[in-house]
């Protein structure tokens, strides 16, 4: 019960300082440090832990995962790229709306580091013209990146359940599926 709390309360305390505008890193960085000391960790166990955790080749390789895949979606944008792809999109799909949720979804069959970097551009210039907020326009790229979470091989949770279960994947489609199905046509109803 203790460990539950003291993770509500660095999450709360990150939401805080968020409020508060302080800038993300800054308030992770704090928490990870509130997060240490309940948990009874020494000032130099802490640093040592940050210090292991920042310099591991699994976290550089992240950093550089997601700064290419920044890279590619400005270099896509600057080159008109990204744009040509949309109004492909557009054309073929015919509706904004539709396309604001395929491109996403497409993304989505390949889960990557910072793949909402990628596809966010893309639902922003589908929008067009559209009278749609910033955050509307997240909460589409994030609901639609994500309907395949639940059954797609290629996520990590699905991998894990199946073994986990020892379901056969041909099983665990079948009793996944529909969730799926009931996601992305739920979604179609929250963001018409």
């Amino acid at each position: 019960m203790y460990a539950t709390s003291v993770t509500l309360g660095v999450f709360g305390l990150i939401l805080v300082l968020v409020r508060f505008k302080v800038p993300l890193s800054i308030a992770l960085f704090a928490s990870s440090i509130t997060a240490g000391l309940f948990f009874k960790m020494g000032i130099v166990d802490i640093g040592t832990t940050l210090l292991s955790g920042a310099t591991q080749l699994r976290t550089i390789g992240l950093i550089i995962l997601t700064m290419q895949i920044v890279s590619l979606s400005s270099i896509m944008n600057t080159t008109g790229i990204m744009d040509r792809i949309v109004d492909l999109a557009k054309k073929v799909l015919r509706r904004p709306a539709i396309t604001m949720a395929v491109l996403p979804a497409l993304i989505g069959l390949l889960p990557m580091p910072g793949g909402a970097l990628f596809s966010a551009p893309m639902v922003k210039s589908a929008a067009g013209n559209a009278q749609i907020k910033g955050p509307e326009m997240s909460a589409i790229n994030y609901w639609y990146r994500h309907i395949w979470e639940l059954w797609w091989p290629l996520y990590p949770g699905v991998m894990l359940a199946m073994t986990l279960t020892a379901i056969p994947f041909e099983k665990f489609i079948v009793y996944q599926l529909p969730l799926g199905i009931f996601m992305t046509l739920s979604g179609l109803l929250l963001f018409r």
